[in-house]
């Protein structure tokens, strides 16, 4: 695979997300230090699109609404203001590490709680639901029947389905130690996931259960996501504090 495009000058960058708008990212900062922010990069440049937060991680799009996981709490962030979607008081326990983010077609947001081993059902209001427990679980993505499919930050890293109710393996590996990023491509059957640890990329083909590295060598590579066209794949490297597009060559 080819590197199509890559920004730098990022402190931690975790998750990039494209959007009419522009390219979203979130940026951690320091951890632990409130200097939390979301960038928009769009026409050769990037901005500060939001401040005040204090470990940003996941980053989804739902209903053309932008929403980003931070750290106890999820917002809502529109024209660089958070609203809160849902604090530490509206989970069923205190989070520990909200992380993953992702949305279904119906409006519903997913989150994963990565210390606490929990994954989440928000509604638009802000009312949360334990959906299931795993161990460490990471990013998510959703199909448009509903199947919701999560990454694990374990060694080796592996990916779930939960569907009917019932969480099953799709896929384990080495090569995806410290499971982070996950997105489908619904349209190709393909699942991307990123290992953190591994510092590569995998493509699992769903209907086969065949897999292939396509990136290696990457310096702690996050929360990935597909960009708009669908032939690029957008992956922050956290530790490096750069964020790189991989062409797919489609």
């Amino acid at each position: 695979m080819l590197w199509a495009l890559f920004w730098t000058g990022f402190v931690h960058p975790e998750s990039a997300l494209e959007t009419q708008e522009g390219v979203f990212v979130s940026d951690v900062g320091t951890f632990g230090a409130k200097d939390g922010k979301i960038w928009l990069v769009k026409d050769g440049g990037r901005s500060v699109y939001a401040r005040g937060l204090n470990d940003p991680k996941g980053l989804c799009v739902s209903k053309g609404r932008l929403f980003v996981a931070d750290v106890d709490r999820v917002w809502e962030v529109t024209g660089g203001t958070l609203r809160l979607v849902a604090g530490p008081n509206a989970f069923p326990q205190k989070p520990r590490f909200l992380n993953g983010m992702a949305a279904d077609a119906t409006g519903y947001l997913y989150v994963t709680d990565t210390f606490r081993g929990a994954v989440y059902r928000l509604t638009k209001k802000g009312k949360v639901e334990l959906l299931f427990e795993v161990d460490k679980p990471n990013g998510l993505a959703v199909a448009s029947d509903g199947t919701l499919y999560v990454v694990t930050f374990t060694s080796p890293g592996r990916i779930y389905a939960w569907e009917h109710g019932e969480l099953h393996l799709v896929y384990q590996s080495s090569d995806i130690d410290g499971g982070d990023g996950l997105v489908l491509d619904e349209g190709r059957g393909f699942l991307y996931a990123s290992g953190y640890n591994s510092g590569k990329v995998v493509r699992i083909n769903l209907n086969t259960s065949q897999a292939e590295v396509i990136a290696q060598g990457l310096k702690t590579p996050a929360d990935i996501h597909l960009s708009l066209d669908g032939r690029k794949l957008l992956v922050p490297l956290l530790e490096a504090g750069e964020v790189r597009e991989i062409d797919l060559g489609y």
